[in-house]
């Protein structure tokens, strides 16, 4: 689990992008949460989700995504789910969270 910073010098934005690192989500969800709300304290402009590595997503992995974007809504901080596999995809379409996510 990592949170990188990038910064653009062209736009100047502070952007936060935080990776599972392993195919499972459930052992990591809590650190996810966790660097997550620090991103959001640090008031990004955007925090990236890096889904790449993920393979599994159970129930509560996905209710903590969609209160990260639900936050992120409120405040204003863009939010991106990135690399996921068809898999996660999959999960996405069946859920109806899709869109939500795009959005």
């Amino acid at each position: 689990m990592s949170l990188k910073d990038s910064q653009t010098k062209s736009d100047e934005l502070n952007r936060k992008t935080i990776v599972f690192s392993e195919k499972s989500a459930i052992s990591q969800i809590e650190n996810v949460r966790e660097l997550f709300d620090k991103a959001v304290e640090e008031d990004c402009d955007k925090i990236t989700i890096d889904l790449e590595k993920l393979e599994y997503l159970c129930s509560t992995s996905l209710a903590v995504l969609v209160r990260m974007k639900k936050i992120t809504v409120e405040k204003t901080i863009e939010f991106e789910l990135a690399n996921p596999s068809s898999y996660i995809l999959e999960i996405f379409r069946t859920t109806r969270l899709l869109e939500f996510f795009k959005n």
